[in-house]
């Protein structure tokens, strides 16, 4: 009976694992709801993506929708997700809504698990190590970012972190090299650097400074860390975040002129929501919306889980234990407080290297406070360990955090939008995401990547009208144009023109509506017409070339990680 002990425990602990996700996932599951406005927005542009590959049998950098054509979206915003699972939908019968709940449930598989393994990595068993993983997935603004924001591809990269960082702990801290590892470290770097940008630069720069003072302040881990494991989780998260480079190329080349950095005031926008963060909206154990246009919108902190910290301590202070997880525990609770103070004071937020100023909604930093508080969590529970008996019980008292979180997480999944319970708001059915008219639900983001430098060219009753087809094929189009040289037109083309190379007519600006007027050319490879193609430009075209080698790389990798292994294997047989 022992030695099935393992095994059930295990089975027992996925069925329970499952069951928490599904319930926290069944409105998006069992119902047509549309969520948060930009729930059903990403549908569409994933949709959108699955089109282009289903026809061109690789993803595309633009957006091409009756509206506009050659649309740099997916040049600027999350390219990778919408590729990997666009192209899921494809796989799967062209059904983009299924494709779309798959990565919602990987999400919070990638956030549970993570958990998990960084708990496991800490030494606690199997039923403490869920901890951490249960207080996060059930916290408000998790559920928030899925109910009330819709805001996926920052989703998949704050789930995806966790697991990220286990799987480079893991790979970094062993000796041999293990092929299950090296994959989902693969994989997690591939995603976490394709999803989101802004979540990106802040979590890589926390990271880099967590991890910098865990290794001064904890020589232990100090002593684990060799130039091996460095250049080995290097050698591997290196190519897969450039395989990206497809569309993060562009970005960084182009995306310093687009509407949305030239023109939009973050400062602004910073102040507005700031009243968001105040200290009764944080700490609260309410999860009632605190913004009327949305009924689930609640950014209160697991305040039972911070007061269990903030008690544990000192207690911690009193009994010792192993200096390492007394170091962790330090550290990670400073980091949520750190990043509560930065959330709460937008000055502060204001005066960081501009990059970090984009961060356009300062309640966003609320995923950190998150991440600390686990952190410190984690190594509250491996300091207990090694307390006196009676001590050690004070640990089963986060059974009490954790009952309280999953109450207030049933109570904020129950209130996902919907009609017959907000009849005010406007929340539609996830299916409107495929209206006729091809046109996104809330019409989000349609204008934040145009060329903000280009001239205003006014309309006239002399400039003629060329209408590209919204059937773009190999990101190439081509229409007849009937009209002499020097004549102005006006177009459905719209976004950056560095990203499209334009044959028979050139840009000279954009009207009021924001798409190009060109000026009609005359020449001898383009007749009477004009023709629109992907740039061939450095970043675009070299951002292709380093996709498709990074790519080819970590194939290779896995071709040599299986030959190694399967070397190994027949080494073994030999011998025995």
């Amino acid at each position: 009976m022992t030695k099935w002990r393992p095994s059930v425990q295990s089975a027992a602990m996925v069925v329970g694992a499952t069951l928490v996700v599904g319930f926290l996932a069944w409105p998006m599951l069992f119902t047509s709801s549309g969520m948060g406005q930009d729930w059903s927005n990403h549908l569409w542009y994933l949709w959108r993506q699955s089109i282009a590959i289903n026809r061109d049998h690789e993803p595309s950098l633009f957006l091409d929708y009756p509206g506009s054509v050659f649309y740099p979206f997916y040049a600027f915003y999350g390219g990778t997700i919408y590729a990997i699972f666009g192209g899921l939908a494809v796989l799967l019968g062209n059904t983009p809504v299924t494709a779309y709940l798959i990565s919602y449930l990987l999400g919070f598989a990638a956030a549970y698990g993570g958990w998990y393994l960084l708990a496991r990595m800490a030494g606690l068993g199997r039923w403490q190590a869920q901890v951490p993983g249960l207080l996060f997935i059930t916290s408000a603004y998790y559920l928030t970012l899925i109910y009330a924001r819709g805001d996926w591809p920052e989703f998949i990269a704050v789930s995806m972190l966790p697991l990220f960082v286990a799987a480079g702990l893991r790979v970094l801290m062993v000796d041999r090299f293990s092929l299950r590892w090296a994959t989902l470290l693969v994989v997690c770097a591939l995603v976490f650097f394709g999803s989101h940008n802004i979540t990106m630069l802040w979590a890589v720069t926390s990271l880099f400074i967590i991890g910098s003072a865990i290794a001064i302040a904890a020589p232990q881990v100090r002593a684990r860390i060799t130039l091996r494991g460095l250049i080995r989780v290097a050698g591997l998260v290196i190519p897969a975040a450039l395989v990206n480079a497809w569309y993060l190329f562009p970005t960084l080349a182009y995306g310093g002129r687009s509407a949305i950095a030239e023109t939009f005031n973050y400062g602004v926008t910073l102040h507005r929501s700031a009243g968001l963060v105040s200290v009764s909206h944080l700490f609260t154990f309410s999860r009632a919306s605190i913004v009327k246009s949305t009924p689930d919108f609640v950014l209160a902190l697991p305040v039972l889980a911070v007061a269990w910290v903030v008690v544990s301590i000192p207690i911690a202070f009193i009994l010792k234990g192993e200096t390492v997880w007394r170091r962790i525990m330090w550290i990670s609770a400073a980091v949520s407080v750190g990043f509560t103070v930065l959330m709460v004071h937008v000055g502060l937020i204001l005066s960081l290297p501009h990059p970090y100023t984009l961060l356009q909604f300062s309640y966003r930093l609320e995923a950190y406070v998150l991440f600390g508080l686990c952190g410190a969590v984690v190594a509250i529970l491996a300091l207990a360990r090694t307390w006196p008996r009676r001590w050690r019980t004070w640990s089963w008292t986060m059974i009490i955090v954790l009952v309280a979180s999953g109450i207030g997480a049933v109570q904020q999944v129950d209130n996902y939008p919907r009609g017959d319970k907000y009849p005010g708001v406007v929340h539609p059915d996830r299916y409107v995401a495929f209206n006729p008219q091809h046109q996104p639900p809330f019409g989000g983001g349609l204008d934040d990547y145009d060329d903000a430098t280009l001239p205003l060219a006014e309309r006239s009753d002399s400039h003629g009208e060329v209408v590209f087809p919204e059937v773009v094929y190999n990101e190439k189009v081509t229409v007849p144009v009937d009209l002499a040289a020097g004549v102005l037109v006006h177009t459905n083309l719209k976004g950056a023109p560095d990203l499209v190379k334009v044959e028979g007519a050139k840009v000279v600006g954009e009207d009021r509506s924001r798409s190009m007027v060109l000026e009609i050319q005359r020449t001898k490879r383009s007749p009477g017409e004009v023709t629109l193609s992907r740039a061939s430009d450095l970043p675009v075209a070299g951002g292709r070339l380093v996709t498709r080698l990074a790519i080819s790389l970590l194939v290779l990798y896995v071709v040599l990680g299986l030959a190694w292994r399967f070397r190994g294997r027949a080494r073994m047989r030999r011998s025995g």
